[in-house]
């Protein structure tokens, strides 16, 4: 009876001992599933959001310089024309916004894409030609970008602008060249040859082909479809009062 007793006690505390592994075992698996559920949900937000999305980034240092730009620009309070230039080259120049990367960091970043709205009434046709150029190749990375996406519909009003410009007057006179040096495969080098607007408005509306049902169906590619739209059949953008004088 004794040993029958013992063998029973000891069936019974393997049986506990593998409750109690079981037990473990089943809280193991659910935290391994939580986790798995939740690594998941992360990852499909971040593949959902959409290409172009993200933020762009500015060094800190150059955020104050930046909303003083944008202040002074949409204020365009410029006691005369050749003052206003003056600003706005200065500020070509601090920026580096003849270099693409730059101009996509810029336009791509909340306060960098009010500065250069607020900048594009005030510049030269020349200026805004190498805006578009610099542009290129970046449509798909910023016309769903909720900052950038307001740059592209304010620049393609200039575009009917750009067309009745001529050709010296999108070449300008040569004062900045020290900026068309630091561009990123400029076709404007000193003594280089314009490409002509169209073959650069053509190329944007390549590189979107495909796309446009996408495009159609955002709240921010949909405004900047029917900027293009406005550019083709050469209609500019109405100009505010409380602009001034500048364009």
């Amino acid at each position: 009876d004794k040993k029958k007793k013992k063998k029973k006690k000891e069936e019974s505390d393997d049986s506990e001992d593998e409750d109690d592994a079981s037990g473990l075992r089943e809280l193991l698996e659910t935290a391994a599933g939580e986790k798995e559920k939740e690594a998941p949900a992360s990852e499909s937000k971040n593949r959902g959001a959409k290409r172009g999305s993200e933020a762009g980034r500015l060094d800190e240092t150059l955020l104050p310089y930046v909303r003083e730009v944008a202040s002074l620009a949409k204020a365009n309070d410029f006691e005369a024309d050749e003052d206003r230039q003056l600003f706005v080259d200065n500020v070509w120049r601090e920026l580096k916004m003849g270099k693409g990367e730059q101009l996509v960091r810029l336009i791509t970043h909340k306060e960098g894409s009010t500065a250069v709205q607020s900048l594009l009434p005030l510049s030269s046709s020349k200026q805004l030609y190498r805006i578009c150029r610099g542009l290129r190749g970046t449509m798909a990375r910023v016309i769903f970008n909720p900052y950038g996406s307001h740059v592209l519909e304010a620049l393609f009003g200039f575009i009917p602008r750009l067309v009745n410009a001529s050709m010296e007057e999108l070449a300008g006179d040569g004062e900045d060249e020290e900026v068309d040096e630091d561009e990123e495969g400029g076709e404007v080098e000193k003594g280089g040859e314009l490409e002509p607007l169209e073959n650069l408005f053509q190329e944007t509306c390549e590189e979107l082909s495909g796309g446009w049902m996408e495009i159609m169906m955002d709240a921010r590619g949909s405004h900047v479809l029917r900027a293009i739209l406005r550019a083709l059949a050469g209609l500019e953008p109405k100009v505010k009062d409380s602009q001034g004088g500048g364009r």
